[in-house]
């Protein structure tokens, strides 16, 4: 029961994880270093700013939505964004999708 309760709940104990971290460094006065997405999560963010669903985007990608879905969320929250749309204009500020693939 336990492992089934993980399994579904991975990405908020990801998420919160993240958020836990960033909060630790900001006591303890740590500077900030800009965020690295991975090549994966602004491919997928590129998709999802284009208007295609997680289905879709897996299907485009060769992976399975659960994955897609996986990348977002780390793209979103490594990007300190509230939303998907939020991290897609942070990705675009930062010139994030000019720099890589497509």
């Amino acid at each position: 029961m336990w492992q089934t309760f993980l399994k579904s709940e991975v990405r908020d104990f990801q998420h919160l994880a993240g958020e836990f971290h960033n909060a630790i460094g900001r006591i303890q006065g740590r500077p900030r270093h800009p965020t690295v997405c991975s090549d994966r999560e602004i491919e997928c963010l590129k998709w999802y700013a284009r208007g295609e669903k997680v289905k879709r985007t897996a299907e485009i990608l060769s992976l399975s939505p659960r994955t897609v879905r996986f990348h977002l969320d780390l793209a979103r929250a490594k990007l300190g964004a509230k939303s998907l749309a939020h991290a897609v204009a942070i990705a675009a500020e930062r010139g994030l999708f000019f720099q890589r693939l497509f």
